[in-house]
Order: C-alpha cells, then sequence, then structure tokens
C-alpha cells in the first residue's frame, strides 16, 4: 500500500484515502471525538459528501475483524462483500461504498 494522505480534517475525525498499487481508493478513518448523535450526525454527511464526490469505488478493509468494526462500516453505507486473506496473513471483510 501507499501513503494515507488526509483528504478531510476536523477536531473530531481526520478521512484519508490510499492507493493501492493496483489503484483501487482505500478509505481510512481516526475518530478522535466523542461518538455522540451530533458528532456522528456531522461524520456522516462528511462522509456521504466526500465519498460521492468521487467517480470511482471507494473500498474499506478494516484493520480488525470484529462485530463493532462491521456495524460502524454499515452505519456509513459501506456493503459487505467478501474476506480476502491479506499478505500478512490476517482476515479481514472487504467493503465498497453504496449511496
Amino acid at each position: 500500500m501507499s501513503e494515507k494522505i488526509p483528504v478531510l480534517t476536523t477536531k473530531d475525525y481526520i478521512l484519508y484515502f490510499e492507493r493501492t498499487p493496483w489503484n483501487d481508493l482505500i478509505i481510512h478513518c481516526d475518530f478522535l471525538g466523542k461518538w455522540n448523535k451530533e458528532n456522528k450526525e456531522k461524520f456522516l454527511k462528511d462522509l456521504d459528501n466526500l465519498c460521492s464526490s468521487q467517480k470511482e469505488p471507494i473500498w474499506a478493509m478494516p484493520f480488525i475483524y470484529d462485530n463493532k468494526m462491521q456495524k460502524f462500516l454499515k452505519i456509513c453505507k459501506f456493503v459487505y462483500l467478501t474476506d480476502v486473506t491479506c499478505g500478512d496473513g490476517v482476515r479481514r471483510a472487504l467493503h465498497i461504498w453504496r449511496k
């Protein structure tokens, strides 16, 4: 993978894009603030605007495979596609963003 580039930075979260060697667009998120109703609504609106502005598929592959992360991605309008085994041997869930 290449470098994560911040594309949206707020006091509560940072969204990054990263290009794979195959030119796929991967999204990353660091949520720094509290997950409350106000922050959730702002985050989801910003995420929707950012993802909708892209003219290509946006992929998410969380570092960990757990129910909490799967629920978070579903809230963010990502759709689970399949499980993949990465180069480090770890199984991860691959998602794609859908409006």
